[in-house]
């Protein structure tokens, strides 16, 4: 239920872009509002960054004419664990007030709703062109670890998760390869090490950072804020005598260095998210 996967969405082909993990609609080069009939198919693209390495689908949208509002009913299927995408509905030109719908006017925009089931949850949202904002979808985390819930069970679980949720400290999770025998160090002070004799090995915290990002120039780490928009720790793992240092994520649980990783471990970023 904590695993979370960043995703991108495009549609795209000549008309519009989307893009979904951080949804993002932008028109093509030339004049954005071509005449109707010059316009070509719209294809529908997500990719998966969070899986090394990344995985895209692109599909084209079952339109008959995109020039004309149609109800869909078209599955995408992702990857496991990612329910699929359901797109439910299309709109040449739209724009939103407080309900998204037809609208014939200058400054309206493509718009396509979205739906992705669960086991006994599902989410509709409207995706609207050239508009960021609205699109983005990483502040809905909770809601997509919601749709993962199958039973009563793991409702109240994740209901109690949500309560500590900001307030708990970020921490390291420690385990073996299959996740058995987890162990734990706080990741809240540089420096900080525990030897862990039944995993066999030491793990210490070389850095933390909220709001990890890459330097455009240097192309080294750095901190954006002390928000934790995205939480990221350098550790280093030692046994018998070997080091290795990882790079690890919360919102990219699966993330992998290019080099293989040989210390058979795993290792986790619990934290709270902003």
């Amino acid at each position: 239920m904590r695993r979370r996967h960043g995703f991108l969405i495009i549609l795209a082909a000549g008309i519009l872009v989307v893009s979904i993990g951080a949804f993002a609609f932008a028109f093509p080069p030339g004049d954005p509002r071509r005449p109707e009939a010059e316009k070509p198919a719209l294809h529908f693209r997500c990719r998966l960054d969070s899986m090394e390495p990344p995985v895209q689908v692109e599909v084209p949208l079952k339109l008959a004419d995109p020039t004309k509002q149609a109800t869909l009913d078209q599955t995408i299927d992702l990857p496991t664990p990612l329910p699929p995408i359901r797109l439910a509905e299309f709109l040449p030109r739209a724009k939103l007030v407080q309900i998204v719908e037809h609208h014939d006017g200058p400054d309206a925009r493509p718009a396509v709703r979205v739906s992705i089931v669960g086991p006994t949850q599902s989410f509709d949202r409207w995706l609207i062109a050239d508009d960021p904002a609205r699109n983005q979808l990483l502040s809905l985390i909770g809601t997509w670890r919601y749709l993962a819930v199958a039973d009563k069970k793991q409702r109240k679980e994740l209901l109690r998760q949500f309560k500590e949720e900001l307030s708990r400290e970020p921490k390291l999770v420690i385990s073996r390869p299959d996740g058995s025998d987890p162990h734990e160090l706080p990741a809240t002070k540089t420096g900080a090490s525990r030897a862990f004799p039944k995993l066999g090995c030491e793990i210490r915290l070389k850095q933390f950072y909220p709001n990890f990002a890459t330097d455009p120039k240097t192309h080294k780490p750095l901190n954006l804020s002390d928000k934790r928009v995205n939480p990221a720790a350098l550790v280093e793992i030692e046994r018998d005598g070997r080091k290795e240092e990882r790079w690890v994520f919360t919102k990219f649980p699966d993330f992998k260095a290019k080099k293989a990783e040989q210390l058979p471990y795993q290792i986790m970023l619990d934290c709270p998210i902003e």
